[in-house]
């Protein structure tokens, strides 16, 4: 009787049941961080997505932010809020010698509230109606913030300048 050296067909099945264990352990061993990395990886491919719009659309904006941001930049200062007053009360002396009207200049204080500073200055002018209106409508055309807090005027004798004119002025700055 001649013997058959191959494998009986129950061997066989677990032969192959054995194999397709081991080859599905080694498929999840291999196969399960591989699929978990790649849904990392499709996320952040997804979220890059997301930026890219965004930065086409902030690109697409870009002169109008640079628009907006030339003109707010009238309104701040890296200067100091002494120097700021300073510069003020400069600007201020600077409209009165082109107006040629006299002025009293007295710096008012100075007020902070976070990035924001009123740098505030009292003005007395003794002057005819038009030079302190054109006075003040100069100031007042300024490119920065310029406020006006209070005003008197009060008749005087004198023919020459028949008005006395106390103001009290304020310029908004805003730090960067």
């Amino acid at each position: 009787m001649a013997r058959r050296i191959g494998l009986s067909p129950s061997e066989q099945r677990l032969v192959l049941c054995v194999a397709l264990l081991l080859l599905t352990g080694a498929a999840g061993w291999v196969g399960w961080p591989l699929w978990v990395r790649l849904q990392e990886v499709e996320e952040r491919v997804h979220l890059s997505q997301q930026k890219m719009v965004k930065l086409r659309e902030l690109a697409a904006d870009a002169p109008s932010i640079e628009q907006a941001h030339v003109a707010y930049a009238t309104f701040m200062t890296t200067e100091s809020d002494e120097a700021a007053h300073r510069a003020f009360l400069e600007e201020l002396e600077e409209l009165a010698r082109e107006g040629n009207l006299q002025l009293s200049l007295k710096p008012g204080r100075v007020e902070q509230q976070g990035r924001i500073s009123r740098l505030g200055v009292e003005v007395e002018a003794d002057a005819t109606q038009e030079e302190l209106l054109a006075f003040l409508d100069r100031v007042l055309s300024w490119s920065g913030l310029i406020e006006l807090d209070r005003m008197r005027l009060s008749a005087t004798a004198s023919q020459e300048s028949p008005l006395k004119g106390q103001f009290s002025l304020s310029r908004v700055v805003v730090r960067p």
